[in-house]
């Protein structure tokens, strides 16, 4: 686990899901030409998908102790109602997208795809998620403020001030 993450903390575990997740949908891009591989290759990556898909709820309660911690304020409603907002949100945005690469690439219903047609299908399958796996290790590794260090300091900080346990 050190290999791909020196903090093995959630935010480490966050990490190495998306490792396994971008991992398994570049590979697959190269090398799936079965029905056998590509459901192998799906599983690997629904496996690293898996591990966002849990921590995620771990890291809003981590916003609202931080979002306390900043402002004073403790406030899970708006936190908890923000993050169901852009999820919905984020949901539409995925089923309009890929709707409008499938045009820009030529698919066409019902009929044998071109090259560049296929070509488009298996980016949207594997190369896109993929680099957003990436662009997520980036973000959670350089930019995310609450590893573990930080959060305990918060939470410490929270307790002296509220008699918390």
């Amino acid at each position: 686990m050190a290999l791909f993450c020196p903090k093995p903390d959630k935010i480490g575990l966050y990490i190495i899901g998306c490792v396994i997740w971008a991992a398994a949908d570049l590979t697959a891009f190269f090398v799936v030409d079965s029905p056998f591989a590509f459901v192998a290759f799906a599983s690997l990556a629904f496996l690293g998908s898996s591990f966002i898909n849990t921590l995620n709820w771990a890291l809003i309660s981590d916003a609202v102790e931080y979002g306390e911690w900043k402002t004073g304020i403790r406030a899970e409603g708006l936190v908890y109602s923000s993050y169901t907002f852009f999820r919905k949100l984020s949901q539409a945005i995925a089923g309009f997208v890929p709707g409008i690469v499938l045009a820009l690439v030529g698919y066409v219903p019902n009929a044998e795809q071109s090259e560049n047609a296929l070509f488009g299908i298996r980016s949207l399958i594997y190369i896109y998620p993929g680099v957003l796996a990436i662009l997520t290790i980036v973000f959670m590794y350089f930019f995310y403020p609450l590893w573990n260090d930080k959060y305990k300091q918060i939470i410490s900080e929270l307790s002296k001030k509220g008699d918390r346990t």
